[in-house]
């Protein structure tokens, strides 16, 4: 049952947030615009 965990989307949220966390420590002073403007450019 753990090999299917991954796809649960409650782990999927916790890596987005753990990869926005870092890209936020890496650049804070971009944090909205990496909330905000990067997903709506990549759609």
């Amino acid at each position: 049952m753990k090999r299917f965990r991954k796809f649960d989307g409650s782990e999927a949220r916790e890596e987005a947030e753990a990869a926005l966390e870092m890209t936020y420590n890496e650049h804070p002073h971009e944090e909205r615009q990496t909330d905000t403007a990067q997903p709506l450019q990549l759609n």
